[in-house]
């Protein structure tokens, strides 16, 4: 499916995927949370179309990033082969769930609303918390699993990264250092990405022009910021960015409500 515009629309879609790379890194949620509501609420995509994208851009990321945490040695083998699978089965059931509800603007709507305003308060709190003595001893048990099947159905139905539920999960519950929890979850999500990608692809919910044009902004303002991250003041950023997340959450709550009203 392809969305034609004129030229400066698609440069804006490059200076999304620019700001999507860089404040991801920041928030260390991805950049589908910039990219997607840019779609939707700037650009106008149909919603179906604008997740479809999203799982793309962010997939095409993930696999770039999870390859420099891979030959950085920065994953945990063992937790990566507890997660993987269930995250892949998760990644189908949301796939399968997309399929069926795509055409319910107010499911995607609320769920979508639903999500941010996680990853708001994931944000907030990170700011307002006190830091906790983290142990060597990994554990979890049903958890893991658990939170890796969530992962994988928040890739397939929303398109977003795994990493706002997967990092949360290796850093508090296995006590796995940051650079570690990330990394671990990069390559954890690929897999599951890649089954959503496809899935989008033959359900023709991707505007490819629109990802070619998205792609490489993301992946340059990724790069960019991870190294711009020692230097940012993280605590305000998080805080302001958690503020406007909250905002986007409420505002696609609101959308879906009014869609389910008609």
């Amino acid at each position: 499916m392809m969305y034609y515009m004129p030229l400066l629309e698609y440069l804006g879609l490059l200076f999304v995927g620019f700001c999507a790379g860089l404040l991801g890194s920041f928030l260390g949620v991805g950049g589908g949370v910039v990219v997607l509501p840019s779609l939707v609420f700037i650009f106008g995509f149909r919603l179906n179309v604008a997740v479809g994208c999203t799982v793309v851009v962010v997939f095409l990321n993930g696999v770039i990033s999870g390859l420099m945490h891979l030959f950085l040695r920065n994953f945990r083998l063992d937790v990566f082969r507890r997660v993987v699978w269930v995250g892949v089965l998760g990644s189908v059931v949301g796939s399968l769930l997309f399929f069926a509800f795509s055409r319910f603007v107010w499911f995607l709507s609320l769920c979508l609303g639903s999500y941010f305003i996680y990853v708001a308060s994931r944000s907030v709190y990170e700011v307002v918390k006190r830091p906790v003595a983290s142990s060597s001893r990994s554990r979890g048990g049903i958890v893991v699993y658990l939170c890796g099947f969530a992962a994988g159905l928040v890739v397939g139905l929303l398109g977003m990264g795994s990493g706002a539920v997967l990092v949360p999960l290796f850093m508090y519950v296995l006590d796995l250092p940051a650079k570690i929890a990330v990394g671990t979850s990069l390559l954890c999500f690929a897999p599951m990405a890649l089954v959503s990608v496809i899935f989008k692809l033959a359900q023709h919910s991707v505007d490819l022009l629109a990802v070619a044009c998205v792609a490489p902004g993301l992946v340059v303002g990724a790069r960019l910021g991870s190294r711009l991250l020692l230097r940012a003041p993280l605590r305000v950023f998080k805080l302001v960015f958690g503020i406007v997340f909250l905002m986007i959450g409420i505002k696609f709550l609101m959308n879906g409500v009014a869609h389910l009203a008609l």
